[in-house]
């Protein structure tokens, strides 16, 4: 039975640990029109995250909830942490996955992914998910130019 205000991703990351750690890049408002009409989001030095679990989204899944084949995501879950998808006026906060203890990236590894959607849990249980999508391989870029 599920009970609301439990905290279920915290109960489960304890039992079953949490993943490789995560650059967290959160977007720093407003974004910057260039001269071309291309908006220019830019972020805040990233913060490294161990306490999370970043899962795939199984493909049979893409048409159902509508996402695009030609594209690879993940479902990124997280405790206490109030972030930003992409809506009007914001291109969304980034992450990089995977990364080391450090904050370094893991070469040939790593990717970065979008938070175009995102489901916030944290009022209720302490947590939040987001399906994020692969934008190519981490850059540790503060800004999508």
């Amino acid at each position: 039975m599920r009970i609301p205000g439990a905290n279920v991703l915290g109960i489960a990351l304890r039992v079953i640990g949490s993943q490789n750690y995560v650059n967290y890049y959160a977007e720093v408002l407003p974004r910057q029109r260039q001269s071309n009409g291309v908006y220019l989001s830019t972020y805040a030095a990233p913060v490294t995250l161990a306490k999370q679990s970043v899962q795939p989204v199984p493909r049979d899944r893409y048409q159902q909830i509508g996402l695009d084949f030609q594209k690879s995501y993940v479902t990124w879950y997280v405790p206490h942490l109030d972030f930003v998808s992409i809506q009007r006026n914001s291109g969304g906060d980034v992450i990089e996955w995977p990364v080391n203890v450090d904050g370094s990236l893991i070469p040939g590894v790593s990717s970065r992914y979008q938070l175009p959607s995102d489901t916030p849990w944290q009022i209720q249980d302490g947590w939040a998910s987001a399906i994020c999508v692969r934008l190519g391989p981490a850059t540790g870029a503060r800004n999508n130019g």
